[in-house]
């Protein structure tokens, strides 16, 4: 089983799908998953993508671009393919719109998924998803559903630069702003995992008292900006 990572920070969206498929020490994938900024061309690097790869691939946008685990790259690379090769594992990428019923379509594309790895019967050592922003908590309810509420999720939401709802997602059959997209995994080898975070809690508590879907708007009767800035002892005073 090898993993890589390989990007680019071209702005040209074809001369950074050129330089990551260059970079790649191998096509011969089982599994690949994109991260991009949506400065790019997203049907370009799907028809990019798709001619190159045979595997199950899935892909979503990110804000300013996406992370790459190399020293050479930026944190904020408009291009970063992560691909896998197993020959002895089993992978499959499902999708579906979201809808009205995230829930559903959840299922749906999981049972998608499970299908293409020819595994469907079983429950995957792990879940890999790309979603649209909104439905989270009902997605992950139902992913429970189909494998149950051991199997680890890794993945997120797509993201655009400015909450404008300009993010994306594609496969190799689609593309859009609104795909429930998972990958289940069953690899040859064992799976490890570990958390961290960037936040720690300060010891402060504040109500929610105004929102707008899903925006903060209102702590404790105070503007949201003004009351965080506060209570963190002006970290974000440039900005207000």
């Amino acid at each position: 089983m090898k993993i890589s990572v390989v990007s680019s920070t071209q702005s040209d969206t074809q001369a950074a799908c050129q330089e990551v498929l260059q970079a790649l020490p191998n096509t011969q994938c089982d599994l690949v998953i994109a991260g991009f900024n949506t400065e790019h061309n997203a049907e370009l690097l799907q028809q990019q993508l798709m001619q190159q790869f045979s595997c199950p691939v899935m892909a979503g946008s990110s804000c300013l671009g996406a992370l790459a685990i190399n020293d050479e790259a930026s944190t904020t690379a408009g291009l970063v393919l992560w691909t896998l090769s197993d020959s002895r594992g089993h992978y499959g990428v499902g999708y579906c719109r979201q809808g009205t019923d995230a829930k559903s379509a959840a299922i749906k594309a999981l049972e998608m998924a499970l299908d293409q790895s020819g595994r469907s019967s079983e429950s995957p050592a792990l879940l890999w998803c790309i979603l649209p922003p909104g439905d989270e908590e009902q997605i992950l309810q139902g992913f429970a559903e189909v494998v149950g509420p051991n199997v680890p999720v890794l993945g997120g939401s797509s993201a655009d630069n400015d909450v404008s709802g300009q993010w994306q997602q594609f496969n190799h059959h689609t593309a859009g702003r609104d795909l429930i997209q998972v990958a289940v995994c069953f690899p040859s080898g064992n799976v490890g995992m570990s958390f961290s975070s960037g936040y720690q809690p300060c010891g402060s508590a504040v109500t929610v008292t105004q929102v707008e879907q899903r925006q903060l708007q209102q702590l404790d009767h105070e503007p949201a900006a003004a009351c965080y800035n506060r209570l963190t002892g002006g970290v974000i005073q440039q900005h207000l």
